[in-house]
């Protein structure tokens, strides 16, 4: 199995000789994230899909409203069905987003944890940008940043 993840997915996958995650399909259709680097590596392209995805859910959302308040006849279901799958696209990405950007503090609460409880943890380190990220928000470093891999 492959130690690195689409940034958009989230799926194991193997990087192609330029160091970008490998064609594969989300639903049917290509996925946003091939041909950049992992997760472990970079999160802008996860940032900027999120980001796409926020915008094109508003100017959707703002297009049926505009014929609402017109008091169109008739709305296009599809440009509902269109809206609806952005927002559901924009929610999953946003989730994914804040999910891995407090990447660093849940390992560092896993981490204390485990050594609590069991004296030794299993838990995935972070990303080094990440926990770059993370560290300069914090006075106290946990142990597990120190350790080198």
């Amino acid at each position: 199995m492959s130690p690195h993840r689409c940034q958009i997915c989230g799926r194991r996958k193997h990087l192609r000789k330029d160091g970008g995650i490998a064609h594969h399909h989300v639903q049917g259709a290509p996925c946003a994230g091939i041909g950049h680097p992992p997760i472990e590596l970079d999160d802008a392209r996860l940032v900027d899909q999120a980001a796409q995805a926020s915008r094109e859910y508003l100017r959707l959302s703002d297009a049926i409203r505009e014929l609402e308040d017109r008091r169109a006849n008739f709305i296009d279901p599809a440009l509902i069905r269109q809206r609806n799958a952005s927002l559901s696209a924009s929610i999953k990405l946003d989730r994914r987003l804040r999910r891995h950007q407090g990447w660093a503090a849940r390992y560092a609460r896993a981490y204390e944890r485990d050594m609590y409880l069991q004296g030794c943890t299993w838990a995935d380190k972070p990303p080094n940008y990440l926990i770059g990220r993370f560290l300069r928000g914090i006075d106290r470093i946990p142990d597990a940043y120190l350790t080198s891999e």
